[in-house]
């Protein structure tokens, strides 16, 4: 697939270009997160936070009893829920104002041919 992309457009695409480097001990914190991301909970079609019980409760499932990396998990599951959630509302920012956009589009263009 991402050879198909640089065949199109001649370059991978930005976001596969300027990826950090992940060490690996935080790839757990991240494998982490996209196994609680099926316990968020969204309202009126937003994603919310992954809820901190169930963060809580996945430690538990692993037994993981140290109170330092509980709190890492849930700082670092905070963070990436933050850019998330962001990214999407982000996404819904731009389709409103090109809906918004072409309403005005159409709404000059109907009250031209008047």
């Amino acid at each position: 697939m991402l050879e198909d992309w640089k065949a199109a457009k001649g370059e991978y695409p930005a976001a596969f270009r300027n990826k950090p480097d992940l060490f690996p001990w935080l790839s757990w914190y991240l494998d982490a997160w996209e196994d609680l991301g099926d316990s968020r909970k969204y309202d009126q079609g937003y994603p919310l936070h992954i809820p901190v019980s169930e963060i809580l409760s996945y430690c538990e499932l692993l037994r993981i009893e140290w109170d330092d990396v509980r709190a890492d998990l849930l700082y670092f599951c905070s963070k990436l829920d933050e850019v998330y959630c962001g990214y999407i509302g982000s996404k819904d920012e731009e389709k409103t104002e090109f809906i918004r956009e072409t309403r005005e589009r159409l709404s000059e263009a109907s009250n031209g041919d008047s």
